[in-house]
């Protein structure tokens, strides 16, 4: 053999090509046994490989391909099949058989209302999720939990069959985790209990270091998130108050100013 080896090499002709062994992992990972190390030179295929012609899987693609390569599906894998056709699929979650050969989705299946099916074989759903604000009641339907858990100054919007997990509460009303406590009277809107957790204010009153003060006398509040008050016409800031504006700028001799600015006085 290496006569004829060397014979060969001498003339210049193509040297034979020798079956190698994936043993020696000399064949790329696909082979049982190939001509060369490239993927698409398997002479044999590896367990759970196919040899096959067909391409489009991208460069470098091996002449040996698995049952998944060969029949792509939706929903699932290819786990046994010829060439030709696949005889045995497995399906994700969320997909069901269909005989052997392919998978459908649960959900275009078997209509949940408020929810969507999840689980489930040919004939019927055996699991669902549901939208939100509704729980499952059973393994096919799903009910509000709204109409399950009743909450004082609130809505229920996330719960189980037992148990309410997350809440909405009304104007007034703060988030407590399941429950939905009253603000102080003084708050419009609060993140907590207290006088000094207040988020707005009601009309006639305006925001002070989370407190909703009371509006001065001779003074609007919008109420809200405003910080502020404005003082009515003819008046104006003075300390935390609103007071009368001056309508004379000096008076007489022997008169003087009165306490409101208004007038001048005798002395």
């Amino acid at each position: 053999m290496l006569k004829l080896f060397l014979l060969l090499f001498g003339l210049g002709l193509p040297l034979p090509v020798v079956a190698q062994s994936n043993a020696g992992g000399s064949c790329y990972v696909t082979c049982m046994s190939c001509s060369g190390p490239n993927p698409d030179q398997c002479t044999s295929c590896a367990t759970g490989y196919i040899m096959t012609s067909v391409t489009g899987y991208g460069p470098g693609e091996s002449n040996c391909k698995s049952c998944m390569e060969i029949h792509r599906l939706t929903g699932g894998e290819c786990t046994s099949c010829s060439v030709s056709s696949c005889s045995s699929v497995k399906c994700y979650s969320g997909y069901y058989k269909i005989g052997n050969t392919n998978c459908a989705s649960c959900s275009s299946k078997h209509s949940i209302k408020n929810g969507t099916c999840i689980s489930c074989t040919a004939s019927s759903c055996s699991s669902v999720s549901c939208n939100e604000g509704y729980y499952p009641s059973g393994s096919t339907s799903c009910s509000k939990c709204s109409s399950k858990h009743s909450i004082k100054n609130g809505t229920c919007i996330s719960c189980t069959a037992s148990s309410c997990s997350s809440v909405s509460c009304n104007e007034g009303s703060y988030n407590n985790g399941t429950s939905c406590p009253l603000c102080d009277s003084t708050c419009k809107t609060c993140s907590g209990g207290g006088a000094s957790a207040c988020l707005t204010c009601p009309k006639g009153r305006y925001l002070s270091g989370g407190k909703c003060q009371a509006c001065p006398s001779n003074a609007t509040c919008s109420g809200g998130t405003s910080a502020s008050f404005s003082c009515n016409s003819g008046y104006h800031k003075e300390n935390d108050g609103c007071v009368r504006d001056k309508t004379v700028s000096s008076c007489p001799a022997r008169m003087t100013e009165s306490a409101d600015g208004r007038c001048c006085i005798n002395k």
